[in-house]
C-alpha cells in the first residue's frame, strides 16, 4: 500500500484552471498502479521537471506523474 502525506505539484503557467482535475487523476492513477518492493518510508522525492504539452489531457499529465512517482518509489525501497 501507498500513502502519500503530501504532494506539491507545480504546474506550468496556463494550467491554473486544470490543477484540481490532475491532482484527482494522480490519486486515481496511484490507486491502480501494481508496486513491487518490501515497503519502507521516504521522507522527500522529487519527480521533475517533466516535460509536459499543453495539448495532452489531464489524464495523461495524471498517468505520467504517477508513473514516475512509482518510478522512484520502487527505486528507493
Amino acid at each position: 500500500m501507498l500513502h502519500i502525506d503530501k504532494i506539491t505539484l507545480r504546474l506550468p503557467p496556463g494550467f491554473e484552471g486544470r490543477a484540481e482535475s490532475i491532482v484527482h487523476l494522480i490519486g486515481e492513477r496511484l490507486a491502480e498502479m501494481k508496486m513491487s518492493g518490501r515497503g519502507g518510508r521516504i521522507d522527500h522525492m522529487s519527480i521533475g521537471p517533466l516535460t509536459i504539452h499543453p495539448g495532452r489531457s489531464d489524464a495523461d499529465i495524471a498517468a505520467m506523474v504517477g508513473e514516475n512517482i512509482i518510478g522512484q518509489v520502487e527505486k528507493r525501497v
